[in-house]
């Protein structure tokens, strides 16, 4: 879960930050980790996306009126949009 998403700029540098080059810059321990079995997965870079959940917070009326909300359809698998304004107390 990525808060205060609020461009598209930081939406794509949060997902880069789950997905294993090429498709982002996350690193690898996969042969060691329980996510794959322990390295026992063999085949685990090439189907952990489908396990994978990215969700990212729209909290702000500049995330909501930017070209954002399209583009994090594509990007994250949930997104969240804060029914709270913090900012009018």
């Amino acid at each position: 879960m990525f808060p205060m998403i609020d461009s598209p700029k930081l939406a794509k540098k949060a997902v880069s930050y789950s997905r294993f080059p090429p498709a982002g810059i996350r690193g690898s321990a996969h042969t060691v980790v329980r996510a794959s079995d322990y390295g026992i997965d063999e085949g685990y870079l090439s189907h952990y996306e489908e396990e994978l959940l990215i969700m990212c917070q729209i909290e702000n009326e500049e995330a909501t009126s930017s070209c954002l909300l399209p583009l994090s359809l594509h990007l994250f698998s949930l997104q969240w949009a804060s029914p709270v304004r913090f900012d009018e107390r």
